[in-house]
C-alpha cells in the first residue's frame, strides 16, 4: 500500500501528464517528419517547464527560471513556447497554479489566504482576483459549488 505522500506525488505526476494531453493534443495530428520531431522537443520542453513549475509551485517564478529551467535564453525561450503552447510562459504559470489552487478549494478546508500562499500568490486578494478571471467565480463560490456537487453524488 502506498504512503500518503508517496499516493500525493503519483497524483501530481498524473495531473501534470493530464494538463501536457490537454495543452498537446493537436501534435497528434502532424505527419510531417521534421514537423513530428519539432513538434517531440517541444513537448519535452513544455514537460521539463510543467516539471520545473509544479516542484517549485509555491515560489516566486520568473521567465529566467523558467528559461534556465530549459536551457535557453529568455528571449528564444519565450518565442519558442508561445509558439508551441499559444500561451506566455508566465500565463502558462499561473495556469498552473490556479488549476492546483482548484484541487486545494475542492479538497481541503484550508484557508484562502493558505492556498494563495501554497499555490505562490502574493497574498489572498491577488489570489481572488486572477481566480475570479479565470473561473469566472470567487474561490470561496468554487468551493461551495464543489461541495454541493459531491454531496449530490
Amino acid at each position: 500500500s502506498l504512503g500518503s505522500t508517496e499516493a500525493d506525488e503519483l497524483m501530481k505526476i498524473g495531473k501534470l501528464y493530464e494538463l501536457l494531453a490537454i495543452l498537446f493534443r493537436d501534435f497528434a495530428t502532424k505527419t510531417d517528419e521534421t514537423e513530428t520531431k519539432k513538434n517531440a522537443t517541444s513537448l519535452e520542453i513544455a514537460y521539463t517547464v510543467a516539471s520545473y513549475v509544479n516542484s517549485r509551485i509555491s515560489e516566486k517564478i520568473s521567465l529566467s527560471d523558467l528559461a534556465g529551467s530549459a536551457y535557453m535564453s529568455e528571449s528564444r525561450f519565450g518565442h519558442v513556447f508561445k509558439s508551441v503552447t499559444g500561451v506566455a510562459p508566465l500565463d502558462f504559470v499561473e495556469s498552473i497554479r490556479l488549476a492546483r489552487a482548484r484541487e486545494l478549494l475542492a479538497e481541503t478546508d484550508l484557508s484562502l489566504t493558505e492556498i494563495a500562499m501554497r499555490c505562490g500568490f502574493a497574498d489572498h486578494s491577488y489570489f481572488t482576483l486572477r481566480f475570479r478571471r479565470a473561473s469566472g467565480a470567487s474561490p470561496s463560490k468554487f468551493r461551495v459549488a464543489c461541495r454541493k456537487k459531491a454531496d449530490t453524488l
